[in-house]
């Protein structure tokens, strides 16, 4: 329903890139060789965080992340295997060797290059902060009263913190389905998204 919602950029912008993530290791070469030789590479995808990662009606992967890993799969003459992530499950599935690759809406921080390697992104996000329209933001401040969900460990939990500090009433939920449900609900009165998270919130309402 248009004028249902309304949304507001951050103060401090955070930028999540959209890129390629691969456990850092000194043994690239020769999981390459191990991808190769088993003749598919497994993906990890998101699967509610369309135009870049949903499922379609008939249960497949689409978006812009899963035609990029096709590309990659074709390029190494291997099969693509997707697995769905979890926000908090994307940065631990590379670690535990569930996926090879991740291609995910991921902010690039310091803490996490430790762990992880990092491509260079192909896009960028703003992380904004989306409420109702009877909620009136017109500074962060306005939303320290609010109740504001976030998924649990993405680049818009890190952001809202940053901004507002670890207050009570942030409430983290464990995927972006879920925190969009939250806002619709009316279990939360802003939730922290980015710039395509209207899409998703439009069709949810």
């Amino acid at each position: 329903m248009p004028g249902k919602f309304s949304f507001r950029t951050l103060a401090l912008t955070l930028v999540a890139g959209v890129s390629m993530a691969l456990g850092a290791s000194a043994a690239h070469a020769q999981a390459l060789e191990k991808i190769k030789s088993a003749g598919v590479i497994r993906v990890g995808v998101m699967g509610e965080q369309a135009p870049w990662g949903s499922i379609d009606a008939s249960g497949q992967n689409i978006g812009y992340d899963v035609d990029v890993a096709k590309l990659i799969g074709e390029e190494m003459g291997v099969k693509v295997e997707f697995v769905p992530n979890a926000v908090s499950a994307r940065i631990p599935n590379l670690l535990t060797g569930k996926v090879d690759l991740q291609m995910a809406v991921m902010g690039m921080y310091p803490d996490r290059a430790k762990a992880v390697q990092f491509s260079k992104p192909y896009a960028g996000l703003k992380i904004i902060l989306l409420s109702s329209a009877k909620n009136k933001i017109t500074a962060i401040e306005d939303a320290k009263s609010l109740r504001i969900g976030v998924p649990r460990g993405a680049a818009q939990d890190k952001a809202i913190t940053t901004l507002l500090g670890d207050v009570p009433n942030i409430r983290r939920f464990d995927d972006d389905s879920s925190n969009i449900q939250a806002l619709v609900s009316g279990q939360v009165d802003a939730i922290g998204g980015n710039t395509t998270y209207k899409i998703n919130l439009d069709r949810a309402s």
